[in-house]
């Protein structure tokens, strides 16, 4: 592959020069044919998500929007150059992704290409980076999984509404000790009843 300097992105194509940074739609709307191809991920139009670890989010839509348009709409992806800026990126679609902001971090800032392709295709899931941050939050909190007997997936619809109402995001982001602090109360309310027959 040529280097940005010589005008040609990782998918081959001419650099057009853009001043400006296209939409998070005209992004995903560029490489939904050739994302694996050329980056080796893939992206479900319909289905917005981070291109690295899969976080999609957890603001539920409200209303039936354009599939495309549901893009723009998701906050917590950025527009993330494969070459920054500063090392003579380009505002061309054929340099951009859609990462979570955590992600967004993490991604490697040099000149290769390649190297960024490569940090993507091996960037662990968000369930992965997820799980590893909890371990830890359950040590600084001293609490075991062990001991842990609630069965999520039969409150599943009303923990998502728990932790929306409860947990404040700092900077954007929830904090994993929030949410296992959270995940405690919650237990509590379910195994300890609530005075009004609600959970939340």
């Amino acid at each position: 592959m040529k280097s940005i300097k010589e005008t040609l992105h990782i998918d081959g194509t001419v650099c057009l020069k853009k001043r400006t940074v296209a939409s998070k739609a005209k992004i995903v709307k560029y490489w939904e044919n050739t994302v694996y191809q050329y980056l080796g991920c893939d992206i479900e139009v319909g289905f917005p998500g981070c291109w690295a670890c899969g976080f999609a989010g957890f603001k539920e839509e409200e209303e039936e929007v354009e599939v495309y348009e549901n893009w723009n709409r998701q906050g917590y992806l950025d527009r993330c150059h494969i070459v920054p800026k500063a090392h003579s990126g380009c505002n061309c679609e054929a340099n951009l992704v859609l990462l979570c902001r955590k992600c967004h971090r993490a991604s490697p800032d040099t000149r290769s290409a390649e190297l960024f392709v490569r940090w993507l295709n091996g960037r662990k899931s968000w369930w992965e980076l997820t799980y590893k941050e909890i371990a830890d939050a359950a040590l600084e909190l001293n609490f075991s999984f062990e001991d842990f007997d609630l069965d999520l997936d039969a409150y599943k619809d009303e923990f998502q509404r728990y932790l929306r109402l409860n947990a404040i995001p700092v900077g954007g982001t929830l904090a994993r000790t929030t949410f296992l602090a959270c995940l405690i109360e919650f237990r509590e309310l379910v195994q300890g009843g609530s005075s009004s027959g609600k959970i939340v």
